[in-house]
């Protein structure tokens, strides 16, 4: 008699366990509910263990952010933790506050230093100003979801472009959740630096990696409506821990802006700005269809999910890179190819990404290809200066 595995119903926690998602964003991901579920960039994948690929990437996902919280805290992730939870993170923070707040301006330098040595990023490329801030009370600047009728304005203006901004607001939902996946699988190259951190305080180093811990294990222990009230700032001691602004005028240096409440949460801020100047290369030509395609797709609500699944779908990405572009001296040429592929139309973009997402045979030659093309652009570029 032929055998017949059953698909699971549930995120897989066997790597995790006793740790468990909150019941509703569980749901939303077996129910294939979440912001991401329906982009076009994402492969319709189903297995023996999983029934879709973003149940497969939620796992991967939760499975790092326990195994973490257990390394540094050596608790569980579990909803019902989670007031505990916040208490202890607090605590994290304000020791962390004050060990660092003689030594601000010394640590902002070791966060750009740092980002722009693991990014390749060179000297005059970016103009960073950053700032450490401690802990700051939520302001009302961020990007709540857009309302239905505001959505349906914009519709209504832009009728007879309406399958062309489908695509690019697709196209930026895919690319906030490598922008968000980056920095939460980067805000950990603290340790990179351990030696320095600890000439401060021997503590630094393993408060850090508690606070980071704790605060992605937040996003998976609260349902939406209460990330979404802690966003806003409604919420009582509702704080701000981190925010950028990237500045880009045509034939200038781009500018990012980043504070954040401590060197760990600048890095990941400092992370999200680099990624999204990357991100500028990639924009539509139409204004309207710009302004369109950010105005759908950026929001808080819609930042939580690609905090939660972004850094298992980067993990995916990143790892179809060509060899040569994890050696140490040409580490420079990741940025290149990622605003290659940026610059892909939409359609184009959406099967690349698919095909990197799959692993298939055909993905990594053609970024195999990209790259050589990278290169000679590069080679002929410094040819003719």
């Amino acid at each position: 008699m032929h055998k017949v595995t059953k698909i699971t119903e549930d995120m897989d926690y066997s790597e995790a366990p006793g740790s468990k998602a909150e019941s509703g964003i569980e749901k939303k991901i077996n129910d294939r509910q979440t912001p991401l579920s329906a982009n076009a960039a994402l492969p319709q994948l189903r297995n023996d263990k999983f029934k879709s690929y973003e149940e497969m990437i939620a796992s991967n996902s939760f499975k790092r952010v326990a195994k973490n919280l257990q390394k540094y805290t050596g608790e569980t992730v579990r909803p019902e933790k989670l007031g505990s939870l916040y208490r202890a993170c607090v605590n994290a923070l304000n020791k962390i506050i004050s060990i660092e707040k003689s030594h601000r301006e010394e640590l902002e330098q070791l966060a750009v230093q740092l980002v722009m040595k693991e990014m390749g990023i060179e000297e005059g490329e970016i103009d960073f100003r950053v700032k450490i801030v401690g802990v700051q009370k939520v302001g009302s600047s961020e990007q709540q979801a857009m309302p239905e009728e505001q959505q349906i304005e914009i519709e209504e203006k832009l009728f007879d472009k309406l399958s062309d901004v489908d695509l690019e607001v697709q196209k930026r939902r895919f690319i906030n959740s490598l922008i968000h996946g980056a920095a939460v699988k980067g805000q950990y190259m603290f340790h990179l630096v351990d030696e320095q951190l600890k000439e401060i305080n021997p503590m630094l180093p393993d408060l850090y990696g508690a606070t980071m811990a704790m605060i992605d294990a937040g996003y998976w222990m609260m349902s939406d409506e209460v990330a979404a009230i802690v966003a806003s700032g409604e919420g009582k001691g509702n704080n701000e821990m981190g925010k950028t602004k990237v500045i880009a005028n045509e034939n200038e240096i781009p500018i990012v802006l980043a504070k954040g409440a401590t060197f760990a949460i600048l890095i990941h801020e400092l992370i999200k700005g680099v990624m999204e100047v990357y991100s500028l290369h990639g924009q539509p030509e139409d204004p309207e269809i710009q302004e369109a395609a950010m105005d759908l797709a950026d929001s808080i609500d819609q930042e939580t999910w690609d905090l939660r699944l972004g850094p298992a779908i980067w993990e995916q990405f990143r790892e179809m890179y060509p060899e040569e572009l994890f050696e140490e001296d040409k580490r420079y040429l990741e940025k290149y190819l990622i605003i290659k592929l940026y610059q892909m139309p939409p359609k184009e973009f959406n099967e690349m990404m698919k095909m990197i997402l799959r692993k298939d045979v055909e993905a990594k030659p053609m970024l195999e290809s990209l790259l050589k093309e990278v290169v000679d652009d590069l080679y002929n570029e410094h040819e003719n200066e």
